[in-house]
């Protein structure tokens, strides 16, 4: 799990009982392998017996290279977990100072992820407008936050999977841009 200043603690492990535990995850954000879809579950026998009756017909398996590729990064990621975990750290401590010095921006230091979510409510009607006239206008994209359900529409998401050079460029732009908005 790619975590920046505490070590990240599981449900299961932290679970005094696991009777009432169900994980789903997968390896998508915590190995860096993003639309591969590749996941599990833990659960107790009786509620997995039900998942597999969903699944099975809904969920048809993976390719041999996939299944090979997430066993080898499940035994040998430590080390470049670590240097991800690193880089996405600089780059969020970056980000989160640049979004301090634009005006009506604002965003919470996220303790783990490679994602911000910035707050735009000052200066847009919703995370979509504001983030599709960033498009139209600067060339930037944005995810708009409304997608993440009705509590994050007024945001957008920033990733922080993109060189710090990309992101001070960008950060440029949107500085330029939400100038002109004000």
């Amino acid at each position: 799990m790619i975590t920046f200043e505490q070590k990240h603690i599981s449900a299961r492990t932290a679970a005094e009982n696991l009777e009432n535990v169900i994980v789903v995850d997968g390896l998508s954000k915590s190995r860096a392998m993003t639309g591969w879809r590749l996941g599990w579950t833990v659960a107790p026998v009786n509620v997995l017996e039900k998942f597999l009756n969903f699944t099975s017909a809904t969920i048809f398996g993976w390719c041999q290279f996939i299944q090979d590729a997430a066993a080898f990064a499940m035994q040998n990621d430590g080390d470049y977990i670590q240097s991800i975990t690193d880089k996405y750290k600089a780059r969020r401590d970056y980000a989160l100072e640049r979004i301090r010095q634009i005006d009506g921006l604002r965003c919470t230091k996220p303790q783990a992820g490679m994602f911000l979510m910035v707050d735009v409510s000052d200066i847009s009607e919703d995370g979509q407008a504001f983030a599709s006239d960033l498009l139209d206008n600067q060339g930037v994209s944005f995810l708009p936050g409304g997608g993440f359900g009705a509590i994050t529409r007024n945001f957008v998401r920033l990733s922080l999977t993109h060189p710090k050079e990309d992101l001070q460029e960008a950060f440029d732009r949107r500085e330029n841009f939400v100038s002109s908005c004000r």
